[in-house]
């Protein structure tokens, strides 16, 4: 028997998991070393006093709601999540199981407990949390629009700036779980958007652009999105993850410089051609003017084509000038 305790006294201690025993009052009766060597107390210090030493204040109601259905509900295993105070005033998350005993009477003696630190598990729960608020937060804050489907393609996500649109033009606010393909839009949309999801599926990852009339304003406006696949852990294909952007203005703008490349070509072309013929025949006339003779009958003809020369210069500096500074230009 004696070698049966030693036994089982070592098997105890030899648990990473804390055990300890209460009276029916309460009061410590039994921790093991687990439970010592992490909250730095001495078995002294411990045994006799009430569990309440080791809790919070605040949490002193939770702590005697749990004893009381333990030991009101014999055999019957209590949860319990709470604090516990280590001998240095830190705090640890523990999770504990609590469970009454019963004597040959049937009436409660003992309260036992198992327990665990789960600090380092709320802890990375916490910042699990963290990141994904903050994750959330960002992707909420930007104006892209993103949402991914299922194979179904019914949502299983959308940011806060993709309802807005799909309402916007449904009139309804779209939920996880809705179809993403909308009654609301003809049904030649519907299937180029059901062709783009089904593409994606097959494990292509693309980007399509998107040219749509504002009927509010009769504008076009433009939109670049992308699709991708989404994988499990397994390598199979489960959902569709799609960004879009509003690029009509980088559209615009780059139109823009499409169509003032085009003006400066065509201001260096009358510059180089159009200019340039009638200042060479200019040119040509002042070299053959007689300086000499102001009179020569021949200097009056030569005036002459002078003057026809300087209305064509100055039509074509008039061309040069209306292509620089068209409204249209500065768009």
């Amino acid at each position: 028997m004696k070698l049966s305790e030693q036994f089982l006294n070592s098997l105890i201690d030899s648990q990473t998991n804390f055990l300890i025993r209460l009276d029916i009052n309460g009061a410590y009766t039994f921790v093991n070393k687990q439970y010592l060597k992490k909250f730095g107390f001495k078995s002294e210090e411990i045994i006799g006093n009430n569990f309440k030493v080791t809790v919070l204040p605040e949490e002193y109601e939770l702590c005697d709601t749990a004893f009381y259905n333990t030991v009101s509900q014999p055999g019957k295993v209590i949860h319990l999540t709470h604090k516990k105070l280590d001998s240095a005033g830190k705090l640890h998350d523990t999770e504990w199981e609590l469970i009454a005993l019963t004597d040959e009477n049937g009436e409660v003696s003992v309260i036992q407990g198992v327990g665990h630190d789960i600090t380092d598990k709320t802890d990375a729960e916490k910042e699990i949390i963290l990141a994904k608020n903050s994750l959330e937060a960002l992707i909420n804050n930007t104006e892209d629009l993103i949402w991914s489907v299922d194979r179904e393609f019914t949502y299983q996500y959308m940011n806060q700036a993709y309802m807005k649109t799909i309402e916007a033009h449904s009139g309804m606010m779209p939920q996880k779980g809705d179809s993403s393909l909308h009654k609301v839009f003809d049904v030649a949309v519907l299937e180029q958007w059901k062709n783009h999801y089904e593409r994606a599926f097959k494990g292509e990852r693309f980007i399509v652009l998107d040219e749509n009339n504002d009927q509010a304003s009769g504008q076009k406006f433009y939109y670049e999105t992308s699709f991708n696949p989404i994988a499990n852990a397994g390598g199979d294909i489960t959902g569709i993850g799609c960004f879009a952007r509003d690029i009509t203005e980088r559209i615009r703008a780059n139109r823009a410089i499409i169509e003032q490349n085009e003006r400066l070509q065509n201001i260096a072309s009358l510059s180089s051609h159009e200019l340039r013929r009638p200042v060479a025949t200019m040119l040509g006339l002042i070299n053959i003017f007689d300086k000499e003779n102001f009179f020569n009958p021949d200097n009056k003809e030569i005036i002459e084509h002078l003057l026809k020369v300087s209305i064509e210069i100055d039509d074509v500096i008039h061309q040069i000038v209306d292509k620089a500074f068209t409204l249209d230009f500065f768009k």
